[in-house]
C-alpha cells in the first residue's frame, strides 16, 4: 500500500514562477496591442508623398462658424450667387419680353383702359412713398385691354427700390401679376418699367 504523495512548498515554487512568467508575457502583450491601436498611423514615405500632392477632400469642408473663408471657397461661393443672379435675370428679361409684347399686341378697350390708368396712377404716389421721397418723376401709366405698362424716373437705384417696393405693395390687389425692370439712363439716373396684367 502506497501513502500518498504530499505537496511540499519547493515542489510548488517551479510552477508558480512558471504562470507569473506567463501572466507577465500575456500582459504585456496587451498593454502593447492597446498602445498600438490608439497611436495614430503613422504614414510612409510614398504615403507622405501622396497626401502632399492630392488634397485630402475632408479638408475641403466649409469652415467653422467665425473661421475666415478660404480664398478657394470664397470663389466658389461668389459664383453661385452670380449664377443665380444671372437665372433669375434671365427669368426676368423672359417674363418682361412676354409681357411686352403682349401689350404690344392688345386692341385698347378705352372704358376699361382709362379707369385702370387712372386707379394705378393714384396709387403711385402714396403717403408712405412721400414720407421716403421716393415719389416717381415723369411717371406714366398706359393700358389696353388687359396690360398696363407703368413707368416711371428715379434719380437712384435705391429710391427706385423704395418705390417698387411700396407701389407693388400698394396694387397687389388690382394687378394679378406684373414684371418691373431697372434701366440705367446715360445722366446716372433710373427708369423703372413695369409690365403688369390688370385683369384676366
Amino acid at each position: 500500500m502506497t501513502e500518498p504523495t504530499s505537496i511540499t512548498k519547493n515542489s510548488l515554487f517551479p510552477w508558480l514562477v512558471a504562470i507569473a512568467v506567463i501572466l507577465v508575457i500575456a500582459l504585456a502583450m496587451l498593454f502593447k496591442r492597446a498602445g498600438n491601436e490608439d497611436a495614430p498611423a503613422v504614414a510612409q514615405p510614398e504615403q507622405q508623398a501622396q497626401s502632399a500632392t492630392r488634397p485630402d477632400p475632408r479638408r475641403r469642408a466649409m469652415p467653422l462658424p467665425g473661421q475666415p473663408l478660404s480664398a478657394l471657397a470664397l470663389q466658389d461661393q461668389r459664383q453661385k450667387l452670380a449664377d443665380k443672379r444671372k437665372q433669375v435675370q434671365q427669368q426676368v428679361d423672359r417674363t418682361q419680353a412676354e409681357f411686352a409684347a403682349r401689350y404690344t399686341n392688345e386692341p385698347v378697350d378705352a372704358a376699361w383702359a382709362g379707369a385702370k390708368e387712372a386707379e394705378l396712377m393714384g396709387l403711385g404716389v402714396s403717403d408712405q412713398i412721400r414720407q421716403l421721397n421716393a415719389a416717381p418723376q415723369n411717371m406714366v401709366v398706359d393700358c389696353k385691354s388687359s396690360m398696363c405698362r407703368i413707368t416711371g424716373d428715379f434719380a437712384t437705384t435705391s429710391t427706385g427700390d423704395d418705390w417698387i417696393t411700396l407701389y407693388m405693395n400698394n396694387v397687389g390687389d388690382k394687378v394679378p401679376m406684373a414684371s418691373y425692370k431697372y434701366v440705367q439712363n446715360p445722366d446716372g439716373t433710373v427708369s423703372i418699367n413695369v409690365y403688369a396684367v390688370g385683369r384676366k
